[in-house]
């Protein structure tokens, strides 16, 4: 929990701070670079970081050899990027940053190597103390830079560098990666070939992700400008304490997925889990539409305040998003990783279709509608097709009746009825009501976790 939440707790906790001292079009520019970072990850990187984990855990394969593979291919995707990055300046809003704009690219790809590999090897303390490292150093750093020494953008861009560089220093010294780091390049063709094989398909996967999450900022700041794709891009911060949630349970269940695969009652195992994953996404959401508007005027200064009214759509879209990455792990798992890419890429079309067709008229409100509809999508193919591999049960009928409620949640809050908050209220408890046999088994499952916990130390 603490390495996954650290950096997105501090994601979250900064946004007064962001949108006190940036402009619209500041905000709007900072994310428009993270977001073409996020595209250009898995086209340099081939994600290598995926096939490292996966790798590392499969007992065949030597470890040495996975993450030498891994640090090699970072390296010569980052030699590529320098080579592609004048292109970058067909941007006239990226010139000035044109260096960090790379720092930043390559300081990402070997975090997200290194934090793999060290979940893989089962670091897991070292993991998270990165993370709270990082994000001490992030926090820190973004006061300097935008308050005290007023850098604007350069300032945002450097901070979150200059975290990430130093969480992998630390990693590669508290988890000794250095010890497996290996020249022998005896038989390592072979594994790096099989690596490939494998992280291939997550490449245009990540990419159709991206056009899914991304590409609608880049529409909409062509059709109604900078300042409105600001406001657009902080609305997303309110979603990012449902993946704040989403996050922690899938990172470790990244790991359990592929452990359990092999066993005979795996079946029964995915299909209680989703079922108490999507429960506490429903409840998460239904409590964020309840108090949209309370948070977004603690989180957002006036400037931003308008994008409460994106939110309802987006916290919608990230439901599915989230219940669709769940499956997505279970194709990781079994190593079938193309059905992940044909997936995201019919998301990603429907996304492109939609932002164009309802961006010109109804500008952010259809870009978040468009990007709730393609996560959908994902979710049903995926429901669909990943019974080929592992049979999940899934109680249709029950999901149903749980997204029409946060739906009818959804229209009270884009409608703004006079007595919406009440019946807004009315709705969360009817869920609560519905879901009340699962919530009540978590909580069980997690006293009996805390009991066993103590009961361990107390003997110890």
């Amino acid at each position: 929990m603490l390495g996954t939440v650290g950096t997105k707790i501090l994601t979250y906790l900064l946004v007064p701070f962001y949108t006190s001292i940036l402009s619209t079009d500041e905000f709007g520019v900072c994310d428009t670079i993270f977001t073409t970072v996020s595209l250009l990850y898995p086209l340099f990187t081939l994600v290598i970081g995926e096939a490292v984990f996966r790798f590392t855990m499969d007992k065949e394969y030597d470890k040495k050899k996975v993450f030498s593979i891994g640090l090699s291919i970072t390296f010569r995707g980052f030699i590529i990027a320098c080579l592609c990055s004048p292109l970058l300046f067909l941007f006239s809003s990226f010139r000035p940053y044109f260096s960090l704009i790379l720092l930043y690219y390559f300081s990402t790809t070997l975090q997200v190597l290194f934090s793999q590999f060290a979940k893989s090897i089962n670091k897991i303390f070292s993991f998270s103390l990165s993370s709270i490292v990082g994000t001490f150093i992030i926090l820190t750093s973004t006061i300097l830079f935008l308050k005290y020494i007023p850098f604007g953008v350069m300032g945002y861009l450097l901070a979150y560098t200059i975290g990430n560089f130093c969480m992998c220093i630390y990693l590669f010294i508290s988890c000794q990666l250095y010890k497996y780091i290996t020249w022998n390049n005896h038989e390592i063709k072979s594994v790096r070939n099989s690596m490939i094989k494998y992280s291939i398909p997550i490449i245009p996967n990540a990419a159709s992700w991206w056009i899914s999450t991304s590409s609608d900022k880049y529409v909409l700041n062509f059709f109604s400008g900078l300042s409105v794709t600001g406001i657009y891009s902080v609305a997303y911060k309110m979603p990012s304490l449902m993946t704040l949630i989403s996050s922690v349970f899938l990172s470790a269940w990244q790991i359990s997925a592929v452990e359990e695969y092999s066993n005979s009652e795996k079946e029964k195992y995915y299909s209680l889990v989703y079922k108490k994953f999507s429960v506490v996404l429903f409840i998460f959401v239904s409590f964020l539409l309840l108090f949209n508007k309370f948070l977004s005027s603690f989180l957002f200064s006036k400037e931003f305040y308008a994008a409460w009214k994106y939110v309802p759509i987006l916290l919608m879209a990230y439901l599915f998003h989230d219940l669709a990455n769940y499956l997505g792990s279970i194709y990781n798992a079994s190593k079938e990783t193309k059905q992940l890419f044909v997936s995201t890429m019919l998301g990603a079309i429907v996304n492109i279709i939609l932002n164009f067709a309802l961006i010109p008229t109804f500008s952010a409100y259809g870009a978040a509608f468009a990007t709730m509809c393609s996560f959908f999508v994902v979710w049903i193919y995926r429901v669909i097709t990943v019974n080929r591999i592992v049979k999940i049960q899934i109680n249709m009928l029950s999901y149903i009746v749980n997204l029409l409620l946060l739906s009818v949640q959804t229209v009270i809050e884009l409608t703004e009825l006079e007595f919406g908050i009440f019946i807004s209220l009315c709705v969360f408890f009817i869920l609560l009501i519905l879901n009340f046999g699962e919530i009540k088994m978590l909580f069980k499952d997690l006293m009996t976790i805390i009991n066993r916990k103590f009961r361990i130390r107390g003997c110890k």
